[in-house]
């Protein structure tokens, strides 16, 4: 797939995604969202699309939201408590139910949560994405990150993310890539994220 095509189809996601969640946001009330309504913080682009590969075998995303949908996304698991009880991220599901909940991400964000089955997400649906759902205090917490980091079988997974990464922005569109995106989750966040910069 062409890097264009690439981002074309990521900041078409990005739309939907903000579209969906504004719906959502107008629905506080709607028992169905109770007690805790989903919120998205950041919708992230990293891996070969973020670097400016020429070409690229799929699109990875990330979404950090307050733990609503992630939870669900990882088979209702709380990734909210001590570090002790972070379960690895690796034996949530078989090796086909792991891919399954990457790959199809997308389709069940947008079909499922935010009901959109127009031709905008007709013209997506094909296109591979692997789309993470964490919440923003896995991101930010360096305790949660560490016990997360110890679990995961890749021990770099948030370094990669952070290498090269776009940030949704309120325009439905990818940034530039960030020169420095760990301190703009340090400064927006308030948070340490030291333990990420390569030595």
């Amino acid at each position: 797939m062409l890097l264009s095509h690439a981002l074309e189809t990521a900041n078409l996601i990005g739309k939907l995604v903000q579209e969906g969640f504004r719906e959502i946001a107008t629905r506080e009330n709607d028992l169905q969202l109770q007690p805790w309504p989903p919120r998205m913080f950041e919708l992230l682009v990293f891996g070969s699309v973020a670097r400016g590969a020429s070409e690229v075998g799929d699109i990875d995303m990330v979404l950090l939201d307050n733990g609503t949908l992630s939870s669900l996304a990882l088979g209702g698991l709380d990734l909210h408590g001590a570090e002790e009880d972070l379960p690895d991220p690796a034996t949530f599901l078989p090796e086909s139910g792991r891919s399954n909940i990457l790959r199809f991400g997308t389709e069940w964000l947008l079909q499922i949560w935010f009901d959109i089955k127009d031709e905008r997400f007709k013209s997506i649906r094909d296109v591979p994405v692997d789309l993470h759902f964490y919440p923003l205090g896995l991101i930010t917490s360096p305790e949660r990150r560490a016990g997360f980091t110890k679990r995961h079988r890749d021990s770099r997974f948030f370094k990669n993310v952070m290498s090269d990464v776009l940030v949704l922005e309120q325009s439905s569109i990818f940034s530039e890539k960030l020169p420095n995106a760990i301190g703009y989750f340090e400064r927006k966040y308030r948070t340490v994220m030291s333990d990420l910069y390569d030595a």
